[in-house]
């Protein structure tokens, strides 16, 4: 492989590796006593939010409004996308209800 090949592919694979971003994980307890702990990614705009491991939102586009289930609970994530004042490339969040109450905002970064 030639060196410039080997800087090429080195390139793709930083560029393509940058765009994935990942929210922190964020423990949740329902006021019946379930409790989550939720996490997720971005990907170009696109979502994937797991609670407790299992995948619930799977690659969503951020414009998409959904409502979804997980062992009976209705999941509801509510995304947008920041534009910051000097410009660059747009932040991702999602606000996620459980069964209508508050269960955390994620941050993508």
């Amino acid at each position: 492989m030639t060196l410039f090949k080997a800087l090429v592919v080195t390139a793709v694979f930083v560029v393509v590796a940058g765009c994935a971003t990942h929210a922190g994980m964020q423990s949740f307890k329902a006021e019946n006593g379930d409790r989550f702990m939720l996490t997720g990614s971005s990907q170009l705009g696109f979502v994937t939010i797991e609670i407790n491991g299992q995948t619930v939102v799977d690659n969503i586009s951020v414009a998409y409004p959904m409502k979804t289930k997980y062992k009976g609970h209705e999941v509801v994530p509510k995304c947008k996308q920041i534009h910051s004042a000097w410009g660059g490339p747009a932040s991702l969040e999602c606000n996620v209800f459980i069964d209508g109450e508050f269960a955390a905002n994620l941050y993508f970064r």
